[in-house]
């Protein structure tokens, strides 16, 4: 990895790579597939009930890293912090939200079900400070990965060479640019996978008026902006109606903020610009994400999840945890209190918080002798994960 490791929480994934740490150590009872529908990890089977709750029968197999079982209280106490209530109803778990505007399928997968620092996952944590994270596999399995090592580096460049180099076995999110190396390295392989994510430019919506947010929008829309960012390995997304604007008029000089990964699509955005281009501020995650919450920024080069789509708007609702952009929109917020996601995104259409210029596949350079890797769940997926001999 590039950029510093936080040590290993409870807090939903997203704004550090040891969130991805976190996912073989715990797990939830249900995630969200691609169409919207609830699978079970650490529930045996799940249901979506008409009054918005979902009932979970537990796996009976469920237990912590120390193997003890998991209980309904270790359930109800999980959940209790993240405003859902569980409630024992004979082999199952009747669970609602206390935000009914809010759908139950959007708060119940990031939920993980712990017991103090215990998770249920494959491995559990045996080292980790800034600069590495060591995952154990619970219970020995011939001809599985028996752990997992999260190195970083100080930069993509220098994780990118020394998984060239030998010294690591896998790197994610790799710049398509850099793949020409790997041609001829038979010890690494090339895995693309559908992402659920798209490279957008975030806007300060208490800094830009929204006239200038249309504005913006449009400039972004053009295939040169794209390919100066991402070449030909970033497909252009559908557009939404055209609308035009005078709202440069009054605009200042705008800086934009990006982490290291997307230096280069920094730079496409403030050369898009042109003079009111300003600052690019390349920054490691925690300090990225402090600024955004702080409201300190212009512009946003950034990599938010777009699938499902339910996913994507409810992101812009009102004080939602996921809105970090501090975004809100009485229409928004009618429309997906009515569940209308049309009126939704046409609402965002018209008062856009940010510019959607792209949607990437996922590059990750992996040793060859790693076999049975699925394209979905990816991280989740490594306790299964053989290594050829």
């Amino acid at each position: 990895m590039s950029g510093r490791l936080d040590p290993i929480d409870l807090k939903p994934a997203g704004e550090n790579w040891a969130s991805r740490a976190a996912e073989l150590v715990f797990e939830p009872l249900v995630v969200l597939g691609n169409a919207g529908e609830l699978i079970p990890v650490l529930a045996a089977r799940a249901e979506l009930l008409p009054s918005r709750a979902v009932r979970v029968w537990l796996r009976t197999d469920a237990t912590f890293s120390d193997n003890s079982q998991v209980t309904f209280e270790d359930v109800a106490r999980s959940l209790a912090g993240h405003h859902l209530r569980a409630t024992k109803e004979d082999s199952s778990i009747l669970i609602e939200p206390d935000d009914a505007a809010t759908p139950i399928e959007l708060q119940l997968p990031p939920v993980y079900i712990h017991r103090a620092e215990l998770g249920t996952g494959g491995f559990m944590l045996a080292e980790q400070d800034q600069s590495h994270i060591v995952l154990r596999r619970r219970v020995p399995s011939p001809g599985r990965i028996a752990s997992v090592s999260f190195i970083a580096y100080k930069s993509p460049q220098e994780a990118f060479a020394h998984t060239l180099k030998g010294d690591a076995d896998l790197l994610p999110d790799v710049d398509p640019r850099w793949l020409e190396f790997i041609e001829g390295v038979a010890r690494l392989r090339v895995m693309r996978t559908p992402s659920p994510y798209a490279n957008v430019v975030a806007f300060n919506v208490s800094r830009l008026s929204r006239e200038e947010r249309i504005w913006l929008v449009e400039l972004f829309r053009s295939d040169e902006m794209r390919k100066l960012a991402f070449g030909d390995d970033c497909a252009p997304p559908e557009q939404g109606p055209e609308r035009k604007t005078d709202g440069a008029g009054g605009m200042t000089r705008l800086d934009v903020l990006a982490v290291p990964i997307f230096e280069r699509f920094a730079l496409a955005i403030r050369r898009t610009l042109g003079e009111r281009g300003g600052a690019v501020r390349i920054q490691p995650q925690r300090e990225f994400f402090n600024a955004i919450k702080a409201r300190e920024f212009d512009l946003v080069a950034a990599r938010p999840r777009i699938w499902p789509p339910i996913m994507a708007v409810q992101s812009s609702r009102t004080g939602a945890p996921t809105n970090v952009l501090g975004y809100s929109n009485p229409l928004v917020d009618a429309a997906l209190d009515a569940q209308n996601w049309a009126a939704a995104q046409r609402a965002l259409d018209d008062d856009p918080p940010a510019a959607v210029i792209c949607k990437p596949e996922a590059i990750i350079v992996m040793d060859s002798r790693i076999k049975n890797v699925p394209n979905l769940r990816f991280w989740a997926s490594v306790a299964q994960w053989e290594v050829r001999q």
